[in-house]
């Protein structure tokens, strides 16, 4: 008597258990055409997101070194912060790439002589980070540089999410 009665319902349309089968199958196609959709119009039109701005403490101001702080940001990139004394004036602080550009070598900030010196090859960086001797002078390659952000005495690297 079940079967008979279950038949009548199948025979006058689709059953409830069905009915729901076909509600998620087709909310799920909805949704991924919808995406396909997106990302095809967004790749038609060029469309980028603006880069996202993070902050990286880094040290307080009053306890960085002579011989500068090394960091190394999130996207695994290393810097080498420096202070280049008062008569800098707003670029007091700064931070450079500790890789050299030449062979990868570490970079290491001479405070006596007022420069970076890469000891692999004798390349000598100047104090805004431009080669002036040894290999990477004749390359032309330059430390790569790192935005700051000094706030109530506290040093921040900015570097961007990609």
């Amino acid at each position: 008597m079940a079967k008979q009665k279950q038949k009548k319902e199948e025979d006058k349309g689709l059953s409830r258990k069905g009915f729901i089968r076909n509600s998620f199958m087709w909310a799920g196609l909805l949704v991924s055409y919808g995406t396909f959709a997106g990302f095809v119009l967004r790749y038609l039109t060029g469309y980028q997101r603006d880069p996202v701005t993070r902050r990286l403490f880094v040290v307080r101001t009053a306890y960085l070194s002579p011989e500068g702080k090394n960091f190394q940001t999130p996207d695994g990139e290393s810097y080498l912060l420096t202070d280049l004394g008062e008569d800098a004036g707003e670029e007091r602080y700064v931070a450079f790439s500790s890789t050299c550009p030449h062979l990868g070598c570490k970079v290491i900030w001479q405070g006596q002589k007022n420069q970076y010196y890469c000891p692999c090859h004798n390349g000598v960086f100047n104090p805004e980070g431009k080669s002036i001797e040894g290999p990477p002078a004749k390359e032309g390659k330059n430390l790569k540089k790192c935005k700051l952000e000094i706030k109530d005495g506290v040093i921040y690297a900015l570097y961007e999410l990609v």
